[in-house]
């Protein structure tokens, strides 16, 4: 089994920080027009949460996998600005 390249990586990230603040807008949008207590909201709400963990874990990884490269080459891979 192979570890993801850094590119990979990188293009994972991105991905992943497009669709967290996707679900962000989206959330609050489901709240506004559903309420805080609606089954849109908190699913959105958990799916955010669900990529969240995804995240953190694939920047372990990359820090893992990476470690003589530098620390904003991997860093922000998966955390850092992106828009929706």
């Amino acid at each position: 089994m192979a570890n993801f390249s850094v590119e990979q990586h990188r293009e994972h990230g991105r991905e992943l920080k497009k669709a967290r603040e996707c679900l962000r807008l989206f959330a609050l949008d489901a709240s506004r027009s559903y309420g805080l207590n609606s089954e849109a909201f908190r699913l959105a709400m958990r799916a955010q949460e669900a990529i969240g963990l995804l995240t953190n874990a694939m920047d372990n990884l990359a820090c893992r996998e990476y470690p003589t490269e530098p620390d904003d080459a991997v860093f922000n891979c998966y955390y850092g600005k992106t828009g929706c």
